[in-house]
């Protein structure tokens, strides 16, 4: 699984470097596989990807942004929420 994101992360950096997506899009994209991941790893949350519901994504300056995803599991609405900064594309080479 982490060797799929990664693959995964390689292409939106180059998605990125040649501005064919907005930037917010990259983020929520980055943000739900690392998601996945989490839950993968985690007994607790092993529907998470099955039951996901939305993703919310606010971007602050100095590309920091938070992320809320929603999904359901066993009946309950969960909240992820988390604070990340996206690294610089640049530092990725």
């Amino acid at each position: 699984m982490v060797a799929i994101y990664c693959d995964i992360e390689r292409q939106i950096n180059i998605i990125e470097e040649h501005g064919l997506v907005p930037k917010h899009i990259i983020l929520s994209l980055i943000c739900y596989e690392q998601m996945m991941i989490d839950a993968a790893t985690n007994e607790q949350n092993v529907n998470f990807v099955d039951k996901f519901q939305g993703i919310d994504i606010v971007v602050r300056p100095g590309n920091e942004y938070e992320v809320t995803v929603v999904c359901s599991n066993q009946d309950e609405i969960i909240h992820a929420k988390r604070l990340k900064k996206l690294r610089d594309s640049k530092e990725a080479k």
